[in-house]
């Protein structure tokens, strides 16, 4: 602008040193300043614009954080809304409502677990034991967590479900090479020893409490698992039910005229009498 300005003062010198007349001079000279001031006004006008756009930008971002902030906040009643949200979820997901579950935690902003956490329980729950084991130094465990304890476990999983399906050569390799260095939980480990003996499941069963069902004992070592870690990073298992099962339990004992052979209980009935 400043170039421009410094070129319109030169035509005009120049348009004084020339020959034509006073008033056609003057003329001229009105209408260069009419188009410097037009420049001048219109880039003006660009300026506020940009402010705007940044004005709103930041306006989102507070609609944002407003949001977010709300979720923090506390229930009428006092539970932490992000808690909730959480166990609401989890309950979602066990029911078989994942794309619910997930459009929750997207509407919401609140996951139920972090993705370590989640690669931890799915590859439990499909025997990656390898991989489990690599991912327990990234899992946030309770102070003083003796990680040997939880790979004695896991290892123990993996060595019954070897027994299970009769490979003894594996299972006997198992528990030299990767139970016994550990060096802990003797006892345990004298039982297991045991159970290469076993001829059958319901042997194992006998000797050293093994299911038989390697789904169900998956999800028992799991929830042995989360004893290990703080309830605020890995959600205890069918935790909502569990409230809600331990609410009907203390109503019901309060409930001087509760019939207990109705059948199974109604969670929508109030048993306060």
């Amino acid at each position: 602008m400043q170039s421009v300005k410094i070129e319109e003062k030169n035509n005009l010198s120049e348009e004084l040193n020339s020959s034509e007349s006073p008033e056609r001079k003057r003329r001229r000279l009105n209408n260069n300043l009419s188009t410097t001031s037009s420049m001048e006004k219109q880039s003006a006008k660009q300026t506020p614009h940009k402010r705007s756009q940044n004005g709103d930008s930041k306006q989102n971002n507070h609609h944002t954080t407003s949001k977010h902030q709300a979720i923090s906040q506390l229930t009428p009643r006092g539970f932490q809304r992000n808690q909730l949200i959480r166990l609401m979820s989890q309950e979602l997901y066990d029911l078989g409502f994942s794309k619910i579950a997930q459009a929750l935690e997207d509407e919401s902003g609140v996951q139920l677990h972090n993705k370590a956490i989640n690669d931890f329980r799915e590859n439990i729950l499909e025997a990656k034991w390898d991989t489990v084991l690599q991912q327990l130094p990234h899992i946030q465990f309770k102070e003083n967590t003796d990680l040997k304890e939880i790979q004695f476990l896991i290892i123990e999983q993996k060595y019954m479900e070897l027994l299970e399906a009769k490979d003894i050569h594996n299972a006997l390799i198992c528990v030299r090479t990767e139970l016994a260095p550990l060096n802990c939980k003797q006892d345990r480990l004298h039982r297991l020893s045991l159970a290469l003996l076993c001829k059958d499941s319901e042997e194992l069963k006998q000797k050293v409490g093994w299911d038989g069902n390697c789904k169900q004992s998956r999800q028992k070592l799991l929830t042995e698992i989360q004893q290990y870690i703080p309830s605020s990073v890995f959600v205890p298992e069918n935790r909502l039910e569990h409230l809600l099962l331990l609410s009907m339990k203390s109503q019901i004992s309060e409930c001087v005229f509760h019939n207990t052979n109705t059948g199974g209980e109604n969670i929508h009935n109030n048993n306060n009498n």
